[in-house]
Parts: C-alpha cells; structure tokens; sequence
C-alpha cells in the first residue's frame, strides 16, 4: 500500500467519524448520546425538551447569585417526564471499585437503592433505559420507578 493509499484511507476514516461522531476536546461523542444529552440547563427548561416517558441527560446551571456562591462542579443530572407529565430530576453518578473500574448508575433515591441497575458505560446506560419500561398497577408504562413519588 502506498503512501497516498494510506492517505485517502486515512481522509475516509476522518469523514466517517466527523459523520458518526462528535469530538468533544479529545473525547467523541457517540451520536446516540448527543440525542439524549441538552448541555447546561435549568430544571424549568428539561420540562420543555421532554414529552411522557422520555428522558433527557444534562448539566444541572448553578442558580448562585454571586460568583462566591458558584460550586466547583455541575451535577451531571438526567431529567424523566412520566405519563402524568411531571418532571423528575435525578442525578447521575459514577461509582468507581476496588480494580480502578468506574461504573455509572442514575440515583432514583433511598428508597429505589437495591433496584438502581449499573454500567460500565454512558452508552450502556442509554441503551437500558431507552428500552425498559416498568409496568404500573394501573396499566400504565414508566421507564423509571417514579409512581411511589407522584
């Protein structure tokens, strides 16, 4: 193989990530989490980007006044809407173990604790959630236990 076969391979590789893929920094982003993420928002604003059922990862804005109240960090949160439109807020967390591997898993509180599925992966999160559903007394469907919290 030539050198300008090893080029033109190279531009194909390229093209077909800027189409797959979004850099972000060093890191790519997948396109399937891109649709499921909105950046830096407030809870007001998850309400209008969501409809039943769906949900929806973002950054959790600061509403400090000053820049003496700004935290160091922006919760990572994922914002749910359930079948009776009310907006949950819950945050996201990486948990890391004893062999250096990080696990990621949305806390759905105390009461859901042994419940709460982990991942090895963002990806991995989307794709259960994007697919599981829980089936309520009433009939009704929910990707997140939050008829306890209606």
């Amino acid at each position: 193989m030539g050198s300008s076969d090893k080029s033109e391979e190279s531009k194909q590789q390229q093209q077909h990530r800027r189409r797959h893929h979004r850099h972000r920094g060093n890191k790519i982003v997948s396109p399937q989490i891109q649709s499921h993420f909105a950046g830096v928002q407030d809870e007001k604003a998850i309400y209008k980007l969501l409809r039943p059922t769906q949900f929806i990862l973002y950054y959790k804005r600061s509403k400090a006044k000053s820049l003496d109240d700004l935290s160091y960090s922006i919760p990572l949160m994922m914002g749910y809407m359930s079948n009776n439109g009310i907006v949950h807020h819950f945050p996201v967390k990486v948990d890391s173990r004893v062999d250096g591997s990080l696990f990621w898993h949305v806390d759905l509180g105390p009461e859901n604790k042994n419940k709460q599925p982990y991942f090895a992966s963002m990806s991995a999160l989307i794709n259960f959630y994007e697919g599981f559903v829980s089936l309520k007394r009433n009939g009704d469907v929910e990707v997140f236990p939050v008829s306890d919290l209606e």
